[in-house]
């Protein structure tokens, strides 16, 4: 059995034991991450569709090693970022905003957008996107 698949087991077990009245707790270290379109490496912390939950976000841990940044991209979607550590220069339309642990920033829909890693250690962050995120709902650019 993968890791991941004892996840999954672990996860349906904590699901079925506790009621969504009471709460629900997931580990970060345990969930997979992957590369997203905009390049960033990913972890869906929480999801409607991966956790049979009925949300109106999306929560992902996200992070970009030094010097690397996301692909310019637009979302049909609210994406909120709270940045967990290192700094960042966001670039949205026009405009550039830079962040450092602490700070938040929300990007309304349908705004072009990426992020860049300008600090001198890897970037991680928070984000979170109304409605859940979806890949059908995320437009990678290739100029902007």
């Amino acid at each position: 059995m993968t890791t991941a698949q004892q996840w999954r087991v672990k996860w349906r077990y904590l699901y079925e034991k506790h009621s969504m009245n009471q709460y629900l707790h997931k580990e970060q270290e345990n969930v997979s991450g992957f590369n997203a379109g905009d390049a960033t490496f990913i972890k869906e912390i929480i999801h409607p569709k991966n956790d049979h939950l009925e949300l109106p976000y999306s929560l992902a841990w996200g992070s970009l090693e030094m010097g690397a940044s996301s692909l310019p991209h637009r979302l049909e979607n609210e994406e909120l970022y709270y940045i967990l550590g290192g700094n960042a220069m966001v670039y949205v339309e026009k405009e550039k905003v830079e962040l450092k642990t602490g700070d938040t920033l929300l990007i309304h829909k349908n705004k072009s957008q990426y992020v860049r890693n300008i600090g001198s250690g890897k970037l991680t962050f928070l984000c979170i996107v109304s409605p859940a995120w979806e890949a059908s709902k995320e437009e990678i650019l290739r100029n902007i």
